[in-house]
């Protein structure tokens, strides 16, 4: 905790960065089709004084490769008939985990070279959706005989799949973000050692 505590811009790393913080800027990642990724890296490098984010290319670019991006079926619960509800044969998918490994490189466009050597970093995250085909699942008929989504009284917890999907991206990008900066905080730590 203590040497958290002590990066700062005033600190040397092995890598001859005088007395300046290491200026990044961070290209698009492939993946990341609506920036959270990004905006997550973005606002974790600026809550830490080992790093200033650069809005225009510098010399200092932290790039994130992916190196697996992956979307399993992990919970089931019985699928039933559209028309009465009743129970069928088969099994449909309930809860799916996405599974995202990166490998993460600063790199000085300069030279060509690495500034810190690449690490990978893996997260997952969870989530919960309902078979939008069965009526009870997204409906339901109120005290004044009103239909009513049941979707709306969730809370969250019940969605698509699309829906459900979405939304456990914003925590797996915000998780995977803070663990890149951490790691690439205590290289330049250890470096400077």
């Amino acid at each position: 905790m203590l040497a958290l505590a002590l990066v700062s811009c005033g600190y040397h790393t092995s890598n001859s960065l005088q007395n300046d913080c290491v200026t990044l800027s961070v290209p698009l990642i492939t993946i990341d089709e609506e920036g959270e990724l990004r905006n997550s890296l973005i606002k974790e490098l600026s809550s830490t004084k080992a790093f200033v984010y650069s809005s225009s290319p510098s010399r200092y670019q932290l790039l994130v490769d992916v190196v697996e991006d992956k979307v399993d079926a992990i919970g089931y619960m019985w699928d039933r008939k559209p028309q009465d509800g009743k129970r069928e044969d088969r099994l449909y998918p309930s809860e799916k985990r996405r599974f995202l490994e990166v490998k993460v490189r600063i790199i000085d466009t300069e030279t060509n070279s690495d500034l810190v050597k690449p690490f990978y970093l893996s997260t997952r995250k969870d989530f919960d959706f309902v078979n939008p085909t069965v009526l009870g699942n997204i409906e339901f008929i109120d005290a004044k005989s009103q239909r009513q989504s049941v979707l709306q009284f969730s809370q969250g917890q019940l969605d698509s799949e699309e829906g459900g999907q979405h939304a456990s991206y914003s925590s797996l990008f915000s998780d995977l973000a803070s663990r890149i900066v951490t790691k690439l905080q205590y290289i330049l730590i250890m470096g400077s050692k």
